[in-house]
């Protein structure tokens, strides 16, 4: 590891410190590790309140694009589960050093594992939703729309803090963007060295999630920050593309100050709080598919 994912970690986990605060159950179950692949990496835990039979809600952790765990989003995934959904925490290789294409392969297992087991871990896919964080975000956004292939439909997209368009974000002003590592290490493409010919471009306007939006992409819901100091551009961008294409998104964005990447995961922030409150309301009407028009909230 370098010195400076070291030091994106450790301000991370900074940030982060109250992800995990005050952590209640409160007739939550948790069944730790179910092995979903052959990796040693593809695990996730299932949270659940009861035995019957609940509808999905598949969610991929952040990494602070160096490396974490599923371990970090514990007590989110239980506030989850209390929203009436089945959690999946799941565990990917979600560091940089990996690249793009084998990080969303392996997540992409997750997908046909569920329509197999599904039945026997009491969980009902006609009522299914992908989400995540950051990194956890971009592979949930594309899982959003690689579902069909399994011939799964989503109720809906949950995206936090995320990044969607690669070549905006190699271009952009965070901090993440002006320095190239992060485009050369995730899509294995050396701006300096390329300058920018139509190859690279090319291979960025393939890894962006903007390009697998259309009239069929599940509702969304998403969650991100103008103050976001990594990845500030990012939200507008596909709520862009997701209105373009008559998909229904509930955005919630953060306009306050002290509201960074990542504010929903703060449990002692009013924006945290806020977040909560509107998400549940957005699983509840994806569930019972009510859901018709664009929403916009600020906090």
């Amino acid at each position: 590891m370098s010195l400076r994912d070291l030091w994106m970690r450790i301000y991370i986990g900074r940030r982060e410190k109250y992800a995990n605060y005050d952590l209640r159950y409160e007739g939550v179950t948790v069944e730790r590790n179910v092995r979903y692949g052959d990796r040693k990496s593809q695990t996730f835990s299932l949270y659940r309140k009861g035995e019957k039979e609940l509808p999905t809600f598949i969610y991929f952790h952040g990494g602070a694009l160096a490396s974490r765990s599923k371990n970090c989003r514990r007590a989110f995934c239980v506030e989850l589960a209390k929203m009436g959904v089945a959690v999946l925490n799941v565990e990917y290789r979600g560091e940089v050093n990996l690249g793009a294409k084998e990080c969303l392969k392996e997540a992409e297992t997750i997908l046909s594992y569920l329509k197999e087991h599904s039945p026997s871990l009491a969980l009902n896919l006609d009522k299914l939703f992908i989400g995540g964080d950051e990194l956890g975000a971009y592979v949930a956004s594309y899982l959003g729309a690689q579902a069909r292939k399994y011939d799964l439909r989503p109720s809906g997209v949950v995206l936090f803090s995320g990044f969607y368009d690669a070549i905006r974000h190699a271009k952009g002003n965070s901090y993440y963007s002006t320095q190239y590592h992060f485009i050369k290490k995730f899509f294995k493409l050396d701006l300096k060295k390329a300058q920018w010919d139509s190859s690279i471009s090319s291979a960025l306007a393939d890894a962006s999630i903007t390009r697998l939006i259309d009239e069929e992409y599940p509702p969304t819901f998403i969650c991100h920050s103008v103050h976001d100091e990594f990845l500030s551009e990012q939200g507008d961008i596909l709520v862009k593309a997701l209105k373009q294409k008559n998909v229904y998104c509930f955005e919630f964005k953060a306009v306050y100050e002290k509201e960074y990447h990542n504010f929903h995961l703060n449990r002692k922030s009013r924006a945290g709080e806020a977040v909560k409150e509107y998400l549940s309301t957005f699983i509840e009407e994806a569930m019972d598919g009510g859901i018709y028009r664009n929403e916009h909230r600020e906090i």
